[in-house]
């Protein structure tokens, strides 16, 4: 049934589950299909972040792409080490995109109420995007949001 539900999330290209185990004795097998526990101590939630692989277009330019996630204190300050970091194979496209080899997805499960990350987006070394992942900017350039985690398949390329 559990791997059922997944495959439907995954028709409906959606990139997290949440789920909260009740029984708490049933947090092993959440375990074992994938899940991660977060949150209060006791609330026993747990979330699952779906890969998805991606076809790269013919013709595009290799670059070097960085996407880093960091707690909201990145912002004031340049010691903060990301959370998060990823480093997907990326093209270039004569469409004004830059595609990704697979979604970079993260989901913000640390403790704590009001927490805000931080995204930083790198291109062939260049900052194109340091600021919270939620806001227009981020929504433009191709940051997308799915019940509380933030995925990218493809970016707009700076003009």
């Amino acid at each position: 049934m559990v791997e059922y539900r997944i495959s439907e999330a995954r028709e409906k290209d959606k990139c997290l589950l949440r789920i909260q185990c009740k029984p708490e004795t049933s947090i092993p097998f959440w375990k074992h299909m994938g899940f991660h526990l977060y949150g209060e101590k006791d609330a026993h939630y747990a979330f699952r972040l779906l890969e998805k692989q991606l076809k790269l277009p013919e013709g595009g330019v290799s670059c070097q792409l960085q996407i880093c996630f960091y707690p909201e204190e990145r912002r004031w300050n340049d010691d903060i080490v990301s959370i998060k970091v990823f480093t997907p194979s990326a093209v270039r496209a004569s469409d004004g995109f830059i595609y990704l080899s697979e979604r970079v997805s993260f989901f913000d499960s640390r403790d704590g109420f009001d927490l805000d990350t931080i995204l930083s987006i790198q291109v062939d070394g260049e900052q194109i995007y340091m600021d919270k992942p939620k806001y227009e900017k981020a929504k433009v350039l191709g940051v997308k949001n799915d019940a509380g985690a933030f995925y990218i398949e493809k970016l707009r390329q700076k003009k």
